[in-house]
């Protein structure tokens, strides 16, 4: 076997672990309604894994390039540790925060060392370990939606019931980043075969994004689509393509609701999501600033942080607990000034993403495709949700475009 050959089955293989572990980070809550609880953690630490191996795998001869970099964002995110101690914020004495804390490091890293270590631009991607976990996650996403077919509210229009503790939040962002996923897997599928499988996987977790009625997955994932078709250069697509497949989906998920059209609680489901929508700036439920209750919300924590803007402004808020809902927000009200370097650092990150593919459209590969959908859904996810903790794709997404903003091009076209 030739050099050239031994390099693309080795960058095939890292991608392949990549995804896998990418599936099993965004499915877990879907295993739990096939396996239980512990399969559902299982399946999260070995996405994690897999990632993290596949940076390894990928980076493993080009760690000690990388060591300046990570030296210095290590020191920087340590002195964001002791700003966090010292202000006695929830961080310091939550132990699930600072497990969440270092996962995201580690994946900031993995990002970095994929990016900076990446040599081939692969755009067909075929594996049958993806396909056959594919299956799993298929049977885990029929189960999620039977489950929530059969569950009772207790008094209430919107969740999963007492014995889950899924948020309807939570449960829209990681479904929306798997359907994100296996949209770009059924893009780049050159086998039929291929395309319904993970077409199946997409439909069935857009169907589990509409359970959770929440508007802000719904409205990221299409402005993250429409950045896909505007900003593609990917040779095995065409517009015309993309959209055949999407009007696929579009008729599976129909049939989906329609095979559970007998359930009082999903039609409730699709009808409590039109009416969030009417709602935002319609009648119901509004309030004196003319939204909806849960956009008013959103206001008021804003208004509430700018009014105690000096309690803040240096070292963070001391006996900091809250959920600003928006990430540049988070990290000034966090970190004071201190947190400028990371708000900068964000923004430049994105500016340089949109510069690159959406202004420049630079050709993405399949795995520049990939991240890119799951970076910039969860980077618009972050400036109406989620905390900095929670969200581990922007993090990877962080790592993986500034190392590839930076870095000399390496490489090589197949």
């Amino acid at each position: 076997m030739s050099n050239q050959k031994k390099f693309e089955k080795a960058a095939n293989n890292e991608i392949e672990f990549l995804v896998m572990g990418l599936i099993l980070l965004f499915s877990n809550v879907a295993l739990y309604f096939i396996s239980g609880i512990m399969v559902r953690y299982f399946a999260l630490l070995l996405g994690l894994l897999f990632i993290f191996f596949a940076a390894y795998k990928r980076g493993k001869h080009h760690i000690h390039k990388i060591i300046p970099f990570c030296s210095f964002s290590l020191t920087y995110f340590v002195i964001l540790g002791f700003i966090s101690v010292f202000q006695n914020q929830v961080i310091s004495y939550d132990r699930v925060k600072q497990i969440f804390g270092i996962i995201i490091i580690g994946c900031f890293f993995s990002g970095y060392l994929l990016s900076t270590s990446k040599i081939y631009f692969i755009e067909n991607f075929k594996s049958w370990k993806v396909r056959g976990l594919t299956v799993i996650i298929i049977f885990g996403l029929m189960g999620f939606l039977r489950y929530y077919e059969n569950i009772s509210f207790y008094g209430t229009m919107r969740g999963y019931g007492e014995d889950t503790a899924l948020n309807p939040v939570g449960v829209a962002f990681t479904f929306t980043l798997l359907f994100m996923v296996y949209l770009v897997l059924t893009i780049f599928s050159q086998n039929i075969f291929d395309k319904v499988l993970y077409g199946l996987g997409m439909s069935l977790s857009a169907a589990v994004v509409a359970t959770t009625a929440s508007r802000g997955a719904i409205i990221w994932a299409i402005v993250t689509i429409i950045f896909l078709v505007t900003s593609s250069r990917i040779k095995k697509i065409k517009v015309s393509k993309f959209f055949i497949l999407m009007l696929l989906g579009i008729i599976f998920s129909g049939f989906v609701f329609l095979f559970f059209s007998k359930s009082v609680i999903l039609i409730e489901s699709f009808e409590l999501l039109i009416d969030r929508f009417s709602g935002l700036f319609g009648s119901s439920n509004k309030t004196s600033s003319g939204l909806d209750i849960s956009a008013d919300s959103r206001i008021q924590y804003w208004n509430h942080y700018a009014s105690i803007f000096s309690d803040w402004i240096f070292f963070g808020e001391r006996f900091y607990s809250g959920y600003p809902h928006n990430q540049y927000l988070e990290i000034l009200v966090r970190f004071g000034l201190l947190g400028i370097p990371l708000l900068v650092f964000s923004l430049f990150v994105i500016g340089q993403f949109i510069n690159s593919f959406l202004l420049k459209k630079k050709q993405k590969d399949f795995e520049l495709a990939l991240i890119s959908a799951i970076f910039l859904f969860a980077y618009l996810s972050s400036l109406s949700s989620l905390n900095l903790e929670m969200n581990r794709a922007m993090w990877l997404g962080l790592g993986y475009f500034f190392g590839y903003f930076t870095r000399r091009s390496r490489l090589i076209y197949n």
